[in-house]
Formats: C-alpha cells, sequence, structure tokens
C-alpha cells in the first residue's frame, strides 16, 4: 500500500511529556555514563537533559502519524522507514521538572529512488508557558514504498549551519 501524501499538514498531538529526573537520569546514565557532572541531581543549576533525549516523545508522534486512519502504510511498509535526517534547534535546554507539549506536522512527500521521502516538524513546548523550546526537521525514507495523493515538489531538508566563530 502507498504512503498518503494526502495527508500533508496534518497535526499529531498535542503529547504531554514530564521530563522528570528520573527519566532525565536513566537516558543520560544510558548514553553518557562517564558524564558524572550530568549525573549530579543536586547540582545547584538543575538537571538538564541530554539534547538528544528529545526524540524520545518525538517517537510517540511518530508512531501516531503511522497509525492515523487516513495513512495507507501497512506495518511492513512502516518497518522500512530509515531515519535520515534531523535538525533540532534549542531555544533552552529542556530541564528535569519540565512539562513538555509536543506536536507534529507533516511537511510533505516525495518520491525518491528509494521509495517516498518525507520531512515532519516536530515543536516541543513548555506546556505551563507556551515557550518553544525545540524545533526539530526530521526527514524519513520509506524503502520501497510507492506514494499516492499531492507530491510536494520542495520539501525541506535538515541542514547543518556551523557554529559561529
Amino acid at each position: 500500500m502507498p504512503f498518503n501524501a494526502d495527508l500533508t499538514g496534518a497535526t499529531w498531538g498535542p503529547i504531554r511529556w514530564e521530563m522528570t529526573p528520573r527519566r532525565a537520569l536513566a537516558y543520560r546514565a544510558a548514553l553518557a555514563p562517564q558524564d558524572a557532572a550530568g549525573l549530579d541531581d543536586a547540582a545547584a543549576d538543575g538537571l538538564f537533559a541530554l539534547p538528544m533525549h528529545v526524540v524520545t516523545p518525538e517517537w510517540v508522534l511518530v508512531l501516531m502519524a503511522r497509525e492515523h486512519p487516513d495513512q495507507t502504510l501497512s506495518l511492513d511498509e512502516g518497518r522500512r522507514a530509515v531515519h535520515a535526517g534531523q535538525d533540532s534547534r534549542f531555544h533552552r535546554p529542556i530541564r528535569a521538572g519540565d512539562d513538555l507539549a509536543l506536536t507534529a506536522t507533516l511537511l510533505g512527500a516525495r518520491t525518491s529512488r528509494a521509495g517516498v521521502v518525507t520531512a515532519t516538524r516536530f515543536d516541543t513546548r513548555d506546556a505551563r508557558t507556551g515557550e518553544l523550546m525545540v524545533e526539530t526537521l526530521s526527514t524519513t525514507v520509506y524503502r520501497d514504498v510507492a506514494l499516492t495523493g499531492a507530491e510536494t515538489a520542495d520539501l525541506p531538508s535538515p541542514t547543518y549551519e556551523p557554529p559561529a566563530a
């Protein structure tokens, strides 16, 4: 079954995600076990989540999008998804105790030699204030999957901008 490009513009969420100290510490311990400073949950400036931790609640939205009633992907086709790129812009760190609200919007889909390429925007906000904390552009390739619906000609793609000198 094909990927339904007519879902372009659809938004999933918001979902709520509490960044508990336990979540922040467990993720950090798994990915940065030698980072003793990061494991200090009594630090004066608070316990910060690793920046890449934002993908954990984003993944919940990815699964919601695949299960949308108008999405025509089979389970097998959904499993053929390859994460091809990600550009996350952090406006402020995520701290233990933050209550997050996340949404995902399908920006478009197009065909490629490999199958279907999609672009999705994720917004992570402080659920209490509405402040934008992280915005992510994620690109996915669904290998050997066809496309149905309107193809997006100018699909945005993640870019790398080196830090200012």
